[in-house]
Protein backbone atom coordinates (compact mmCIF):
# COMPACT_ATOMS: atom_id res chain seq x y z
CA UNK A 1 0.00 0.00 0.00
CA UNK A 2 3.18 2.31 0.73
CA UNK A 3 4.66 1.81 -2.38
CA UNK A 4 1.21 2.48 -4.53
CA UNK A 5 0.79 5.62 -2.56
CA UNK A 6 4.36 6.64 -2.97
CA UNK A 7 4.02 5.43 -6.97
CA UNK A 8 1.06 7.70 -7.54
CA UNK A 9 2.89 11.10 -5.80
CA UNK A 10 5.94 10.57 -7.52
CA UNK A 11 4.05 10.22 -11.37
CA UNK A 12 1.86 12.98 -10.28
CA UNK A 13 4.93 15.30 -9.15
CA UNK A 14 6.34 14.59 -12.64
CA UNK A 15 3.34 15.45 -14.41
CA UNK A 16 2.54 19.21 -12.96
CA UNK A 17 6.60 19.47 -12.60
CA UNK A 18 7.87 22.61 -14.39
CA UNK A 19 11.24 21.43 -14.42
CA UNK A 20 13.49 21.63 -17.40
CA UNK A 21 14.64 18.21 -18.04
CA UNK A 22 17.48 16.45 -20.48
CA UNK A 23 16.61 13.62 -21.96
CA UNK A 24 19.44 11.64 -23.95
CA UNK A 25 18.43 9.44 -26.68
CA UNK A 26 20.07 5.87 -28.05
CA UNK A 27 20.57 8.15 -31.41
CA UNK A 28 22.86 10.27 -29.20
CA UNK A 29 20.32 13.35 -29.60
CA UNK A 30 19.33 15.52 -26.13
CA UNK A 31 16.40 16.82 -26.06
CA UNK A 32 15.42 19.46 -23.20
CA UNK A 33 12.36 20.68 -21.85
CA UNK A 34 9.53 20.88 -19.38
CA UNK A 35 7.14 17.68 -18.81
CA UNK A 36 3.68 18.29 -19.98
CA UNK A 37 2.54 14.26 -20.08
CA UNK A 38 3.22 11.25 -19.36
CA UNK A 39 2.24 7.67 -19.66
CA UNK A 40 3.58 4.20 -20.15
CA UNK A 41 5.33 4.44 -23.20
CA UNK A 42 6.00 8.13 -24.13
CA UNK A 43 7.04 11.43 -22.11
CA UNK A 44 5.35 14.42 -24.30
CA UNK A 45 8.15 17.24 -23.35
CA UNK A 46 7.58 20.83 -24.13
CA UNK A 47 10.79 21.85 -26.03
CA UNK A 48 12.69 24.75 -27.55
CA UNK A 49 11.51 22.95 -30.86
CA UNK A 50 7.55 22.58 -29.43
CA UNK A 51 6.39 19.82 -28.10
CA UNK A 52 7.95 16.54 -28.67
CA UNK A 53 7.13 12.99 -27.83
CA UNK A 54 9.47 10.89 -26.98
CA UNK A 55 9.49 7.41 -26.63
CA UNK A 56 10.52 5.75 -23.28
CA UNK A 57 12.42 2.83 -25.39
CA UNK A 58 14.34 5.37 -27.32
CA UNK A 59 15.73 7.14 -24.21
CA UNK A 60 19.54 5.95 -23.40
CA UNK A 61 20.11 3.16 -20.58
CA UNK A 62 22.24 4.52 -17.88
CA UNK A 63 22.43 2.59 -14.59
CA UNK A 64 23.10 4.62 -11.43
CA UNK A 65 22.88 4.48 -8.39
CA UNK A 66 21.37 7.06 -6.21
CA UNK A 67 22.29 7.38 -2.24
CA UNK A 68 19.22 8.90 -0.29
CA UNK A 69 19.90 11.39 2.82
CA UNK A 70 17.19 8.19 4.48
CA UNK A 71 20.36 5.98 3.96
CA UNK A 72 18.25 3.90 1.15
CA UNK A 73 20.02 3.21 -2.34
CA UNK A 74 18.34 3.21 -5.35
CA UNK A 75 19.21 1.27 -8.80
CA UNK A 76 17.84 2.07 -11.83
CA UNK A 77 18.22 3.16 -15.38
CA UNK A 78 18.28 7.28 -15.29
CA UNK A 79 16.08 8.48 -17.28
CA UNK A 80 16.16 12.14 -17.27
CA UNK A 81 17.25 15.09 -14.66
CA UNK A 82 17.13 18.84 -13.84
CA UNK A 83 18.41 21.29 -11.50
CA UNK A 84 16.28 19.86 -8.62
CA UNK A 85 15.30 16.08 -9.05
CA UNK A 86 16.63 13.38 -10.90
CA UNK A 87 14.08 10.42 -12.44
CA UNK A 88 15.09 7.10 -12.36
CA UNK A 89 13.52 4.07 -13.01
CA UNK A 90 13.93 1.21 -10.93
CA UNK A 91 12.53 -2.30 -10.30
CA UNK A 92 10.16 -1.18 -8.04
CA UNK A 93 8.63 1.80 -10.51
CA UNK A 94 9.76 4.89 -11.76
CA UNK A 95 10.81 7.51 -9.07
CA UNK A 96 11.24 11.19 -9.19
CA UNK A 97 14.01 12.23 -6.57
CA UNK A 98 14.28 15.60 -5.21
CA UNK A 99 17.73 16.81 -4.91
CA UNK A 100 17.36 17.50 -1.72
CA UNK A 101 16.84 13.98 -0.96
CA UNK A 102 19.73 13.17 -2.10
CA UNK A 103 23.54 13.31 -1.24
CA UNK A 104 24.98 11.24 -4.48
CA UNK A 105 24.12 9.83 -7.72
CA UNK A 106 26.65 7.91 -9.28
CA UNK A 107 26.80 6.07 -12.69
CA UNK A 108 27.19 2.12 -11.55
CA UNK A 109 30.20 0.83 -12.21
CA UNK A 110 30.19 -2.94 -13.09
CA UNK A 111 32.60 -5.18 -11.15
CA UNK A 112 35.18 -5.77 -14.04
CA UNK A 113 35.48 -2.19 -14.40
CA UNK A 114 36.04 -1.91 -10.38
CA UNK A 115 38.46 -4.41 -10.46
CA UNK A 116 40.73 -2.43 -13.30
CA UNK A 117 40.45 0.73 -11.98
CA UNK A 118 41.77 -0.57 -8.30
CA UNK A 119 44.46 -1.98 -9.92
CA UNK A 120 45.55 1.25 -11.59
CA UNK A 121 45.45 2.84 -8.43
CA UNK A 122 47.56 0.71 -6.42
CA UNK A 123 49.79 0.89 -9.46
CA UNK A 124 50.33 4.05 -9.17
CA UNK A 125 49.60 4.70 -5.85
CA UNK A 126 53.16 2.73 -5.25
CA UNK A 127 55.02 5.37 -7.03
Amino acid sequence: MNYLILFTFLTLSIIFSKEEHTFKLQNGSKIKGTITFEDDSIFEVNSEFGLVQIDKSDIKKSEYKIYLKSWNILTGNKISDSDNEFIIDTKLGTFTISKDDYYLAIPSIHNDTYLVLMFIFTVLGNF
